[in-house]
């Protein structure tokens, strides 16, 4: 089994359990302590590459429509209940493996119990999220929430639904004659940040002066606010470019809710614009629901059964901003679409503060719940209702028998330790998204329903130590796809996050180590060689500045984990000596010797820059343990001295020696995250 420094953790508590596989130990059996877990988390249900991403939370739930706030909290939540008082969690299980997502649940009250299996029946074949149409595009994904606003009735409709930009820029584009001119209206309806300075937007639409706003400033929550641009296809490609985009510092999350498109010199009001497709007359020659890129892809479903035991009376739950209708066959519809079956059908069907209540006779036993996505017709509904739950199972365990998710390859003595590894490794594999024809591994489903070179490297490393350098591959290409002019990768534009190239760096040499195939590697030189300069560019800028704190490092840039502001820091220059080092030793590998001095003189340069500052910078917390705090040139008190201290550690475990165990920040930096652990 290869094995790299991250899989130690796992297999040094796999220890133990082998030898005690070969030796009698009268000691009661091992098991891992789960008593200060989360106590609520939610599970992937999807299939990987898939455009679905649905959860299940620890009650057996689904949940839909996570936007941009409350964050990682759906906007659209099923769940099995029954009339009183609410059920206690019991426990919850995989159905039959943590290979196949999918979970049961045990929820109890008094002597009553409520036995839950949730699932989604995976498709034959998975979707790309796919967020073109012939008139207009969707270039960032197809993440949004439909129902995330609660505006009047009486605006237009798409003032209900949010496309948000999960840590990025939206990006959509409009068809047009070349060189048209139009009048474009976004629109926009916020339902969580009420404060100023928390939802900025800088709206650019080709061809018209661009508008930065503080969203906040015109409208109170829930209320509709349009602004209209004069666009022109100024590059004549017959494409007119709208982005919105949060300034560097600002909640990097944005939204949008519609667009619509008008002839030019037409005169319009703002009751017209908020009106919309709602109004009386509605003369927009093209209108976006934003968000709604969702109800365009292939039909999926997902389904909930529950058994009941005891004196109760079933219930389900649907919490929801979406506008239902319900049909009066045990279906909900939204939208014209069908959103929930039943079977039996609910003998009380009643709408509630929040959604919607169904309620089944006494002593009902079972109720089956489908739930429908993307674009569900009465086929669909037609094929659920002839489905048993055992079936279902049974399909969706032999269709996930077929996905090429790479376990087996990593394996431990301890059978619920196995089944942490497996769910781990099934879990990254659904995250898996294909957007608009590049396959991409995601940080995660929901407020991370995106590409991060941080996160990514990781995910590379490990599909290759698992055989699938395939699928780790195609996630460096989508990340070269990000690689600006300048040669810097640049995938957060415009959160400049300065590590980003070199941790691209050090998983290519990486990917070619564990394979021991440099084709890759020789075929991505030159953008290797771009990213080096990208990397001495960016540092010649602090170079004219000699005395600025971070001359020699990187320019004042977003850190993340944890610390929000700008300003320079030094988990970059970490990441950029060890992945400098990475390009010298392949560049070596590979026979570029002169490329490798190169890039070696640089690494030199950052390390003799680094050892200057840190030596000014680095102190003793209350302890007396040695450690740098991530701000270059930090004064005053530091009351989180561990805040964002992962980044030395990286350099240790993938730096090929540069920060050694016995490195005094090494071993300080340890005794000090020792001392705060709780």
């Amino acid at each position: 089994m290869l094995c790299s420094p991250r899989l130690l953790p796992v297999l040094l508590l796999s220890l133990p359990l082998l030898i005690g596989a070969t030796t009698p130990d009268p000691t009661p059996a091992r098991v891992v302590d789960l008593r200060f877990g989360m106590p609520t988390w939610h599970q992937p249900l999807g299939a990987p590459d898939d455009w679905h991403k649905p959860m299940a939370d620890e009650r057996g739930a689904l949940l839909y429509d996570f936007g941009p706030g409350p964050y990682v909290q759906p906007a659209t939540i099923i769940a099995a209940s029954a009339v009183g008082d609410a059920f206690k969690l019991k426990e919850q299980t995989w159905l039959e493996s943590a290979r196949f997502p999918a979970v049961r649940t045990i929820l109890t009250r008094d002597d009553a119990v409520i036995e839950l299996t949730t699932l989604a029946l995976p498709p034959a074949a998975p979707a790309i999220s796919e967020g073109r149409t012939a008139q207009w595009e969707r270039l960032d994904g197809i993440t949004g929430a439909l129902g995330w606003a609660q505006p009047a009735a009486t605006v237009s409709p798409e003032f209900r639904n949010v496309a948000w930009g999960v840590n990025r820029p939206l990006r959509y584009r409009v068809r047009v004659t070349p060189g048209a001119a139009k009048r474009v209206m976004l629109g926009f309806c916020e339902s969580y940040k009420l404060r100023l300075g928390e939802r900025f937007a800088d709206m650019q639409v080709e061809g018209a002066t661009p508008l930065l706003l503080d969203l906040a400033l015109n409208a109170p929550l829930n209320q509709p606010q349009v602004f209209l641009f004069e666009a022109v296809d100024t590059d004549r490609n017959g494409w007119i470019d709208i982005s919105i985009i949060a300034p560097q510092g600002r909640d990097p999350n944005t939204t949008l809710a519609g667009i619509a498109l008008y002839p030019p010199g037409i005169k319009l009001t703002r009751a017209e614009l908020v009106a919309g497709s709602a109004g009386p007359e509605d003369r927009a020659e093209l209108r976006i629901a934003c968000g709604t890129e969702v109800s365009r892809e292939p039909a999926r479903t997902d389904l909930i059964h529950a058994h009941y035991t005891g004196a109760v009376q079933p219930q389900l739950t649907i919490k929801t901003g979406r506008v239902l209708k319900a049909a009066g066959n045990g279906l909900m519809t939204y939208a014209g679409a069908p959103l929930v079956l039943t079977r039996p059908q609910a003998s009380k069907i009643e709408p509630t503060a929040t959604g919607w209540q169904l309620t089944f006779p006494a002593g009902t036993q079972d109720v089956t719940a489908f739930i429908f996505s993307g674009q569900a017709t009465d086929a669909d509904v037609a094929l659920a209702e002839k489905l048993s739950v055992p079936a279902a199972i049974a399909q969706a365990r032999a269709q996930w028998a077929q996905y090429p998710i790479p376990l087996g390859h990593i394996t431990v003595a301890d059978p619920a330790i196995q089944a942490m590894v497996d769910a781990a490794i099934r879990t990254l594999y659904q995250a898996r998204e294909n957007i608009n024809g590049q396959s991409q591994f995601n940080a995660s489903f929901t407020l991370y329903r995106g590409l991060w070179a941080a996160d990514a490297v990781y995910f590379t490393e490990l599909a290759a130590m698992l055989g699938d350098s395939a699928s780790g591959r195609q996630t460096l290409d989508a990340l070269f796809s990000h690689q600006n002019a300048s040669g810097v990768i640049d995938e957060l534009h415009p959160q400049q996050i300065y590590r980003a190239t070199a941790e691209v760096l050090w998983a290519v040499e990486r990917d070619a180590q564990i394979t021991g195939n440099w084709d890759y590697a020789r075929a991505h030189w030159p953008q290797i060689l771009r990213g080096v300069e990208g990397i001495r560019a960016l540092r010649n800028r602090t170079l004219a500045q000699p005395d600025a704190p971070y001359a020699g490092l990187f320019p004042p840039g977003f850190s993340d984990g944890g610390i929000m502001d700008i300003g320079a820091e030094y988990s970059s220059v970490y990441c950029t000596i060890t992945g400098l080092n990475a390009a010298v030793r392949a560049a070596h590998a590979l026979g570029y010797e002169a490329d490798a001095r190169m890039i070696e003189a640089l690494s030199q340069e950052f390390l003799t820059s680094f050892n200057h500052h840190r030596r000014r910078d680095q102190r003793r917390d209350a302890h007396g343990n040695l450690y740098l705090p991530v701000r270059v040139g930090f004064k005053g008190a530091d009351p989180i001295p561990q805040l964002t201290q992962w980044a030395i550690f990286d350099a240790h475990l993938n730096g090929e020696g540069w920060i050694s165990s016995q490195h005094e920040l090494f071993t300080g930096t340890l005794a000090l995250l020792a001392s705060v652990e709780k």
